[in-house]
């Protein structure tokens, strides 16, 4: 059986473009002040960098099994049973990633009514919590996969 489809580890690009954009911003506002200076919106960016990189790469996480799980289960049930309890897992992460997708999507349309800006930039706030909803959703979606390929495997050992 081949692997889910990675498309080109598309999340892990992006939140590793996010990660250099973070610490090229950081530097950025270290180096103004060391020459006595600041560069006041740096701050900000940086922080809705952190929450882009964190949500852009959940289903990065999720590609690779590399997020953070509990697995004590493991040694108390058998090779089958483990399946199971792998497919449990994955749809109460699922039920939370949708969750997470709709509160994150009301979230996003309160901002974008609200209108507000920036504290330091003119810019408006909405386009920073938009990974809230991308990014769940690619979760859902990378969870869907994950599933959709263990119980073909699953199927096939039986």
């Amino acid at each position: 059986m081949k692997a889910p489809s990675r498309w080109p580890d598309l999340e892990n690009a992006i939140s590793g473009a996010f990660l250099v954009l973070l610490i090229v911003t950081l530097l950025a506002q270290a180096a103004a002040r060391l020459m006595g200076t600041g560069i006041p919106f740096t701050e900000e960016f940086a922080r809705y960098q952190l929450f882009t990189l964190g949500f852009l790469a959940m289903s990065g996480a999720i590609i690779g099994d590399t997020h953070q799980a509990i697995d004590v289960l493991r040694f108390f049930v058998g090779a089958k049973a483990r399946q199971v309890v792998r497919l449990a897992v994955y749809g109460l992460m699922l039920l939370t990633l949708a969750i997470l997708c709709w509160l994150g999507m009301e979230f996003l349309l309160a901002q974008i009514k609200s209108s507000r800006r920036w504290f330091t930039a003119p810019f408006p706030q909405y386009i920073a919590y938009v990974c809230y909803p991308v990014g769940c959703a690619l979760g859902v979606f990378r969870l869907l996969e994950k599933m959709t390929f263990s119980v073909r495997r699953w199927r096939e050992d039986v």
